[in-house]
């Protein structure tokens, strides 16, 4: 899993196992909270942006494959690694 940082939006890009077999589930949340569903993607793409994001905010992100009601296999977590300006 790869993550791209636009600030307000990131992009995430990963590599389908099953090519193109099986639906995937982006789960996200801030840094330190347990993540949650953010979306469904379509078997067969490989990427999703998350817009509407704090840009002074930490999030992390993994992908599901989900080969079944109980079946799937997560990618590993991958973070946003922002700086917070100084107090001037």
């Amino acid at each position: 899993l790869r993550l791209r940082d636009d600030g307000g939006a990131v992009t995430l890009t990963w590599t389908d196992p099953t090519a193109g077999t099986v639906p995937f589930i982006v789960a996200a949340g801030r840094t330190g909270e347990q993540l949650q569903l953010m979306a469904t993607v379509n078997p067969g793409d490989t990427d999703f942006t998350a817009n509407g994001l704090n840009a002074r905010l930490d999030y992390c992100f993994t992908v599901l494959a989900v080969y079944g009601t109980d079946r799937y296999a997560p990618t590993n977590q991958v973070c946003t690694t922002r700086t917070t300006p100084s107090p001037r």
